[in-house]
């Protein structure tokens, strides 16, 4: 008897509707957090085949944590196949290579985002089976903020992998203290410059509390990179006013950027006039942060006139 009014429920719920019209009622679930919408998608698209089929066109956007579901995670991937965004930042269920891996072909085709944040290493094994499987991969925002372990090779990597990025995130590698320095050498500077020349749409880069970003890194990134907007290069101890200063001179477009925490100190009579002219010579600009620098009002006052 339980078995029946199981059958019945789901062909109240699967029949006698056309695709438009659930798809019309699954549009009215005003859900405004993206994890309970995407819970209660996946919800409905256990009901049926049919509301498998139609609630999987509304799913764009997933985070996975750590045992997100009893089932094997690919049968996730499989019943979502229009994502647009993946976020890992979390996941802690087993190895993130493996993950990647097992993701089917057809789940990444429209994938334009991935966060790899807060992860021992970077998957560039899993990320490599994924680029094998879909040639035409085209990811334009990634996110691997506080990799303890990220290598210049990884750096080469994404600059080699992904040509169509606009927004790259490599904040805070080995945490929030950075990168060692006893680590920094030539091949993190030329893995450095080989992001501008290989990544040409970038328009948002953050790069905050990296000790292999200096002055000519910075400044390749300026006159590479014609589409940059925002950049944020928070306690970075190799990048001085004065490189800051030349390499906003070949970006005026710049609307946002952000060098909190400035070692040197910003004091008025440590700044000259070339410094000042180059703040003020970024017409767009909305964003500027100073945060934990030393900053007087004097200057703020010259900035603004």
């Amino acid at each position: 008897m339980a078995s029946s009014s199981t059958s019945s429920r789901k062909r109240m719920a699967g029949d006698g509707l056309t695709n438009d019209c659930w798809e019309l009622v699954i549009s009215k679930l005003e859900i405004d957090n993206v994890e309970e919408s995407n819970h209660c998608l996946e919800t409905l698209s256990m009901v049926s085949k049919q509301l498998l089929s139609i609630s999987s066109t509304f799913v764009n956007s997933i985070k996975l944590i750590s045992n997100p579901s009893s089932s094997p995670i690919s049968r996730l991937f499989h019943r979502f196949t229009n994502l647009t965004s993946l976020d890992l930042s979390a996941f802690r269920g087993g190895d993130i290579n493996a993950l990647l891996s097992r993701i089917p072909p057809s789940s990444v085709s429209r994938l334009t985002s991935l966060n790899l944040s807060n992860h021992q290493t970077f998957p560039i094994l899993g990320l490599r089976s994924i680029l094998n499987k879909n040639p035409n991969f085209r990811l334009t925002s990634l996110i691997c903020s506080n990799i303890t372990f990220l290598k210049f090779t990884d750096i080469t990597f994404i600059a080699d992998s992904f040509p169509f990025l606009q927004h790259l995130d490599l904040s805070f590698p080995g945490g929030s203290e950075g990168i060692s320095m006893s680590v920094v050498d030539g091949d993190y500077n030329n893995a450095m410059n080989l992001l501008p020349q290989k990544l040409k749409l970038l328009g948002s880069v953050n790069l905050s509390g990296n000790f292999y970003i200096n002055n000519s890194s910075f400044l390749q990134l300026c006159i590479n990179c014609e589409f940059l907007q925002q950049v944020l290069i928070s306690r970075c101890p190799f990048i001085t006013h004065a490189g800051i200063a030349e390499a906003i001179h070949h970006r005026p477009t710049l609307n946002s950027i952000s060098v909190t925490n400035f070692k040197e100190g910003l004091e008025l009579e440590n700044v000259d006039s070339y410094f000042i002219d180059s703040l003020t010579s970024l017409k767009r600009l909305t964003c500027l942060d100073f945060s934990f620098s030393c900053i007087t009002d004097l200057m703020l006052k010259a900035i603004a006139l």
